[in-house]
């Protein structure tokens, strides 16, 4: 196995852009960089493509590097979701509350909707 054989990936935060990132690949001497949202329908769809990885590779690294990819950049969505939401866990405990007096409302006085 030579460089030239081995392709380094980073998935790098772009700065003040929260649902960005940077897709930094390098193949042999040759890197390669393209931005992609996290929030898109088809991120790691995207980034391959702008990547062109096809000319350097088999389909079969191609499938391995895209399954590690969607992995990453869920995982990304998700504590990108989990930061968005934290700020407001406090208030979970008055969701609880009205959701159970709407409950015991419904349940007294049925749906009147009046």
């Amino acid at each position: 196995m030579t460089a030239k054989d081995i392709i380094y990936i980073k998935l790098l935060p772009v700065h003040d852009e929260p649902t960005r990132r940077l897709l930094i690949c390098q193949v042999g001497g040759q890197e390669q960089v393209c931005e992609i949202s996290i929030v898109d329908a088809n991120p790691v769809e995207v980034a391959l493509t702008k990547l062109n990885l096809g000319a350097y590779t088999n389909d079969h690294l191609i499938d391995v590097i895209a399954t590690w990819l969607n992995d990453k950049v869920r995982q990304e969505l998700i504590d990108y979701l989990e930061a968005v939401v934290a700020p407001n866990r406090h208030l979970r405990p008055i969701y609880n509350t009205i959701e159970l007096m709407q409950k015991q409302y419904k349940a007294e006085f049925g749906d009147e909707t009046d």
